[in-house]
């Protein structure tokens, strides 16, 4: 199982930069950059691929919107863990009989002319032993990238860290 302390040094030795002894003690430039960089880069990550210990699902009733609002006949609102919407059906099975959903996801509401509806999402996951060691492998990579600059002032290390972010 990874940490946020290994997370970080995998992505701090691709850029020969120093490393950490403990992410939420350390108080180097690189504990300061990482620290600060750390939750959006792995919220970004998550969002970019549906790894499957992300993917969650939800049953959604529909909220009270004020008076006067219009568009869909109901809205539902997003779980407050939910990254992105990846597919909304009706009983909570994928729709193959040609018959689609008429859904769109507003601000943090989906709304749909529809009483009920299953959502499978991807979901912030904040717990490293969750982790794939694939997905360690591109969050390293994308962390690289953004730490690229502020460290070691290369646009060319900051390219290839997000080559590798790309690739992974």
């Amino acid at each position: 199982m990874a940490s946020k302390t290994d997370i970080c040094n995998l992505a701090l030795s691709w850029l020969a930069a120093n490393l950490l002894t403990d992410f939420d003690t350390d108080s180097s430039k690189e504990g300061n950059y990482c620290r600060a960089n750390y939750a959006i880069t792995r919220d970004s990550v998550l969002e970019d691929a549906a790894w499957t210990f992300s993917i969650k699902r939800a049953i959604l009733s529909p909220v009270v919107l004020p008076a006067g609002s219009y568009g869909y006949d109901n809205y539902f609102q997003i779980p407050p863990d939910c990254l992105s919407v990846l597919s909304c059906t009706r009983s909570g099975r994928e729709l193959h009989d040609g018959s689609r959903l008429d859904w769109r996801v507003e601000g943090n509401k989906i709304g749909a002319n529809e009483s009920l509806v299953y959502i499978r999402y991807i979901g912030r996951v904040d717990d490293e032993s969750l982790f794939s060691k694939s997905f360690i492998r591109a969050f390293a990579s994308r962390l690289a990238g953004d730490l690229a600059i502020p460290l070691t002032e290369s646009k060319q290390l900051e390219q290839t860290m997000l080559q590798r972010y790309e690739m992974a």
